[in-house]
């Protein structure tokens, strides 16, 4: 079986990269510049180098997902709560479910301490789902 290599370029954006190697579904992309093979990245690469960063993944604290709560007033109200219980925000993420009108915001803080604001945000008729990293 032969398969033709598929290539990426030292400018494409990460987003560029992982999206172009799910459509062609492969693992790995040649990195080509000026017809000379520059390296190699892998889907590892973007789990281990990329997306465990940006969430957070082995960094202690807690992980927040408020539903609903992931834009305008909410979100503005979800943040001011965490600063004024000193929480820091290590990362933050807002999703949407498919079918669902509501965006959801997954935040990251550096103290597992949230149950102050865990309680507020519940008492505002979110659900929070509150994990361990």
């Amino acid at each position: 079986m032969r398969r033709d290599m598929v290539t990426a370029t030292p400018d494409m954006t990460v987003e560029e990269a992982v999206a172009l190697a799910q459509a062609k579904k492969v693992g790995a992309l040649v990195v080509v510049d000026d017809n000379q093979v520059v390296g190699i990245v892998t889907t590892k690469d973007f789990f281990y180098k990329i997306l465990n960063k940006v969430l957070g993944v082995g960094e202690s604290g807690a992980r927040l997902e408020i539903l609903g709560g992931g834009e305008g007033k909410p979100l503005e109200e979800i943040i001011s709560c965490l600063n004024k219980a000193g929480l820091n925000i290590t990362a933050l993420h807002i999703y949407k479910r498919l079918g669902r009108a509501k965006k959801n915001v997954v935040i990251h803080v550096d103290s597992d301490d949230v149950a102050q604001c865990v309680t507020e945000f519940k008492n505002k008729g979110y659900q929070v789902n509150l994990r361990k990293r």
